[in-house]
């Protein structure tokens, strides 16, 4: 058991509200946003049946002053696979979403991995970094996924039919 902090404590209830938030709008709307962002709809009401349960979790873990290490470490890096694979799936083709879509993912992906390093940093400050390991590696592998996607080896700019990338390199020109 560890003794939350207030830090903790506060970026877990960020989580659960956030994850709250997207878990109604996915589970109740979404048809709504399937034809919003041209994402699948079963996709995003699984998504928002799923998060449900992640939002009780991370709610209830918020709630304790005294919090098990190991659903500590399982929230950050369950949120450290969540942005990995958000942005894989952008890449994999499995989706088709349009701009919004693509938006949405890469928003949420930012959000969530915000949610791991919150989490990760106050680990670290308590003495546990070492078991963290595997959320900091999935850092790793979202930062390497970013540029490998926007640039070839040659350093020219790309084109992985991810329009978000596309639209912040337009932006930036």
């Amino acid at each position: 058991m560890i003794d939350a902090s207030t830090f903790l404590r506060r970026a877990l209830l960020a989580d659960a509200i956030f994850s709250g938030v997207a878990a109604l709008g996915f589970t109740f709307g979404a048809s709504a946003f399937a034809s919003l962002f041209n994402l699948p709809e079963a996709l995003l009401r699984e998504t928002g049946l799923f998060l449900i349960a992640y939002t009780a979790l991370v709610g209830w873990l918020a709630s304790r002053a005294s919090m098990a290490r190991p659903l500590v470490l399982l929230v950050v890096v369950g949120n450290a696979a969540w942005t990995v694979g958000s942005i894989a799936l952008l890449f994999s083709g499995a989706v088709s979403p349009n701009i919004g879509g693509e938006l949405m993912v890469v928003a949420q992906a930012i959000a969530t991995g915000v949610f791991a390093g919150c989490n990760m940093w106050d680990c670290g400050r308590a003495g546990v970094w070492w078991r963290c390991e595997t959320a900091a590696l999935a850092f790793s592998v979202v930062a390497r996924l970013d540029r490998a996607a926007r640039y070839s080896r040659d350093g020219r700019r790309m084109r992985m039919g991810c329009g978000v990338l596309d639209a912040l390199g337009q932006a930036g020109a």
